[in-house]
């Protein structure tokens, strides 16, 4: 379950879930994270977002197919 650790985090998260459905959310948030915080690990995601193992491997799933490896 997701705890918010900041405003800013809670609001963009609240959005995301008021349109999308909660896996796509979750992969959303993924996305925007390792897009602006990349590299950073699952561990680093999991603690940035307040999620649990379980939902930031779920979220990171949903928003492999839009990443792009680094090269």
């Amino acid at each position: 379950m997701y705890y918010p650790r900041s405003f800013l985090k809670f609001i963009l998260l609240s959005f995301l879930l008021v349109s999308l459905p909660l896996i796509y959310a979750l992969a959303e948030l993924a996305l925007r994270y390792f897009r602006s915080h990349g590299p950073a690990t699952l561990h680093d995601f999991a603690w940035w977002a307040g999620l649990t193992a379980g939902d930031a491997r779920v979220a990171m799933e949903g928003a492999k197919p839009r990443m792009q490896a680094a090269t």
